[in-house]
């Protein structure tokens, strides 16, 4: 029974990135929810594959407006996902997909932690944070939480190069 069930949820799921892909969402939502409820029976609640799904849900939710149930699904993928890999760059996709939700939703601290996890993951200590830049003489503007917070040092002091703001992410 369970193989028929694997099998089920592995076409469920190709169907639902097939619908997202060509942006028939409300459709993709549809055999995302399926997906989600048959890889419930197939796995235990905190296997990969059940992140996987709520993955395609986060984006799906997200795409169509419902960030409330994006978050929620975010925040079930993340709380999986630490638990399998810890702080590893598998995470990084599942934290960075549930960044933009929390911005629509204004969930700022929450935001702020997602950000750090993905600092953590990257293996960078944000307390410690520098300017990547050679060139840069004041290596204390980067020493900041957030991507915003070195954006704005930077327009604060227009003579400091432009850090890596990828490694500060």
């Amino acid at each position: 029974m369970k193989l028929i069930e694997q099998f089920k949820w592995i076409r469920q799921c190709t169907k639902t990135v097939k619908l997202y892909t060509a942006g028939s969402y409300d459709e993709a939502l549809v055999y995302a929810n399926k997906s989600y409820e048959t890889v419930l029976k197939v796995f235990n609640k905190d296997h990969v594959n059940v992140a996987k799904v709520l993955y395609n849900l986060i984006a799906i939710n997200h795409k169509l407006g419902h960030d409330k149930e994006a978050l929620e699904y975010g925040k079930e993928a993340i709380r999986i996902c630490e638990k399998i890999y810890g702080y590893d760059k598998l995470l990084i996709d599942y934290l960075e997909i549930v960044i933009p939700v929390c911005e629509a939703l204004n969930e700022d601290d929450y935001k702020e932690e997602l950000l750090a996890k993905v600092a953590k993951c990257k293996g960078i200590n944000i307390e410690d944070a520098e300017c990547f830049e050679d060139e840069c003489e004041e290596k204390e503007c980067c020493k900041v939480k957030d991507i915003e917070e070195c954006e704005e040092a930077h327009e604060e002091n227009s003579e400091i190069s432009e850090c890596d703001k990828e490694e500060v992410k």
